[in-house]
């Protein structure tokens, strides 16, 4: 009975060994796109403000949204070559690289905004 336990075991383990192994001519497993998706469409954001401040040495800009929460930001790429442009009191809106905690880390892209002209009654 033993013996007959003992190669029971050996069958148990070896099929589970072989299942594990990826079959020949079979594609291997794809991670879902779709979760790729959306974790890129959620790792960045936009907010529209005013700018408080730019530095173009260090390349930040120090802006106020339209909330009233003031928050300084590093400037990349694009975002770095557009800070020559802006002056204090310009309305922007500025695209946001986001971390993990979903907290803006960088600003990639910054563009004007004009308000439309309020209507007189």
């Amino acid at each position: 009975m033993k013996k007959f336990a003992v190669l029971m075991s050996l069958v148990f383990a070896a099929g589970l060994a072989f299942a594990q192994e990826p079959q020949p001519g079979q594609p291997a497993p794809k991670a879902p796109e779709k979760a790729y998706g959306q974790a890129e469409k959620a790792q960045k954001n936009e907010v529209t403000g005013e700018v408080v401040s730019l530095d173009t040495v260090k390349k930040t800009i120090t802006f106020k949204s339209e909330m009233g929460v003031e928050k300084t930001l590093p400037a990349e790429g694009a975002a770095a070559d557009t800070l020559k442009d802006l002056k204090t009191g310009d309305k922007v809106t500025i695209s946001c690289a986001v971390d993990e905690k979903g907290q803006p880390k960088a600003a990639t892209r910054i563009s004007k905004t004009t308000k439309p002209p309020s209507e007189k009654q």
